[in-house]
């Protein structure tokens, strides 16, 4: 893990290669966190005239990271996952799900009330496995939710039925940017910049290419 207040770079950020991606072979992780609050203005960072604050990772030139892939990054539940529940079944029509234990699961919202409160994070218990009762995949976690998540289907007439079905997704990347510390009204998350720069010998252009990369708690 790096920490810092702000990193800049003037040419290429890279972690990991397209042909090699970061943490392969080796299951290792690349995580990046950025610090500070909003009255930390000795670590602010100035780029051409621009205040570009701290908590940033400013990127003259190019970003290239690329994580251990991942199969499938979100699926379906098949059937609801309640309030309490520690396990559900999810839908992949393309083949086995590969979610061994410790992967880290999100489940997206359903309900009306405070859909940015419904979102939940669990740690799997167990590798996800077959459930040949129910011809799903069965996904088990490390504690019960605390909200209803739907998944079902309504008959919309002449014979027609729409599925409305919460996704879910899997977190856990090899590659990840974050924020260290982000309570409180004088915190918040780190950013990325990445640009140009004209007027240079030779002339920074600003590219971005990252796959299989998370950005956890970021944005301001």
């Amino acid at each position: 893990t790096l920490t810092a207040d702000h990193i800049v770079v003037w040419g290429l950020l890279e972690i990991g290669t397209e042909q090699q991606p970061f943490g392969m072979t080796t299951g290792a992780i690349a995580r990046v966190l950025l610090r500070g609050s909003v009255f930390d203005t000795e670590t602010y960072v100035y780029i051409e005239e621009e205040e570009l604050h701290n908590k940033v990772i400013a990127v003259a030139g190019r970003v290239e990271t690329y994580g251990r892939p991942t199969v499938d990054t979100w699926l379906r539940l098949a059937s609801s996952a309640n309030s309490g529940a520690s396990s559900a079944c999810v839908l992949n029509a393309s083949g086995p799900v590969d979610w061994p234990v410790g992967s880290e699961i999100a489940f997206a919202p359903t309900e009306f009330d405070d859909p940015a409160g419904d979102v939940e994070r669990r740690t799997l218990s167990a590798n996800a496995s077959w459930d040949n009762v129910s011809s799903c995949w069965l996904l088990r976690w490390d504690s019960g939710l605390s909200h209803t998540h739907y998944s079902g289907e309504f008959d919309v007439g002449n014979g027609k039925k729409v599925a409305l079905r919460a996704f879910v997704a899997r977190l856990d990347r090899s590659v990840v940017f974050g924020s260290d510390g982000t309570d409180g009204s004088n915190y918040y998350g780190a950013h990325l910049e990445i640009f140009d720069v004209p007027g240079t010998n030779p002339f920074r252009i600003g590219k971005v290419k990252m796959s299989y990369t998370r950005f956890h708690e970021l944005g301001k």
